[in-house]
């Protein structure tokens, strides 16, 4: 061999030697400090705080993975969501403009295809929403979609829908959109209740005013009427009420003069019967009065012809 040969062979072999003591001692001295590490960390946490930390972390773990399957499945529920703003379309037609449209992802409906459902979300400053509820596409342009309600709205309800901030979405599980519809339907028979029950009321106000007038005029007939028609008796003037005290009056007028005629008749009679006896005594002294009552009457010429009549 060579000589340069040897010696190229002698200092791999030396730097080899050299490289391994030196990995060695690297070793050594990465062990020390990871043992080190270990028991800084045992020294702070506890051998039982750094199973609990490494518990922690793993049911941080799951815990992340089932909030993200929650929010992909409360996605996959509740379609996508677009934050827009949008306003009534006005003149009590059940529509309402979003400013949204085909530059941010809304497609338009088929020509002949069925209606695409979108549910409109209005949000109030508070963070809080309000449902306006199920509408259907009728016109998306470019950033503006004009929206139509599936069904009649309700009296006044068009008035409750602001112009602001509105969240749209694409779907709305069907249990929300069944309560939504139980909802309405509750509301519908309330209305038609309220209605029936006005009605109702309604009539019995006109029953009451014909009932009032009915009194009056009665009230009118018993205490007189104060703006009598023209040529109206003294007695509709007067009312029933003084029309039978002044009756009752004259009445007991009357009475009293009667009972005063009886009481007069009666002192007469019996000044009348006493007359008559005083009368008979006197006949009863006179002379001839017994032989009078023995002998018959004479029949005088007007008895005879009197009898002979009958």
């Amino acid at each position: 061999m060579h000589v340069s040969g040897k010696i190229l062979l002698g200092l791999a072999i030396v730097l080899a030697l050299v490289d391994t003591y030196l990995a060695t001692i690297l070793m050594g001295h990465q062990r020390h400090w990871q043992e080190q590490i270990e028991g800084k960390r045992e020294q702070v946490f506890g051998v039982d705080g750094v199973s609990g930390l490494k518990a922690e972390v793993a049911e941080s773990r799951e815990r992340v993975i089932g909030l993200q399957n929650e929010v992909n499945r409360i996605k996959n529920t509740w379609g996508d969501t677009y934050l827009t703003s949008g306003q009534p379309a006005g003149a009590a037609s059940g529509g309402y403009q979003v400013n949204v449209g085909q530059a941010q992802g809304i497609a338009p409906p088929p020509p002949d295809g069925p209606p695409v459902h979108v549910y409109p979300f209005t949000l109030n400053a508070d963070g809080s929403s309000v449902y306006l509820g199920d509408f259907t596409l009728v016109d998306v342009q470019r950033d503006a979609s004009s929206l139509q309600m599936t069904r009649p709205p309700l009296d006044g309800e068009e008035t409750t829908w602001a112009a602001g901030n509105v969240r749209l979405r694409e779907n709305v599980p069907p249990a929300w959109r069944q309560q939504m519809t139980k909802i309405y339907e509750q509301r519908t028979k309330a209305d038609q209740r309220l209605d029936s029950q006005q009605h109702l009321a309604r009539n019995y106000e006109l029953q009451m005013e014909k009932a009032q007038e009915a009194l009056d005029q009665r009230l009118a007939e018993l205490n007189g009427d104060p703006d009598p028609p023209e040529g109206a008796s003294q007695d509709v003037i007067d009312g029933l009420v003084l029309t039978i005290r002044q009756e009752e009056t004259l009445r007991d007028a009357q009475n009293e003069e009667l009972n005063r005629l009886r009481h007069e008749f009666a002192r007469k009679l019996v000044q009348l019967n006493e007359l008559l006896a005083e009368n008979k005594a006197m006949v009863q002294t006179l002379p001839g009065y017994e032989e009078s009552l023995e002998k018959p009457p004479e029949r005088t010429r007007e008895s005879v012809a009197t009898s002979g009549g009958e």
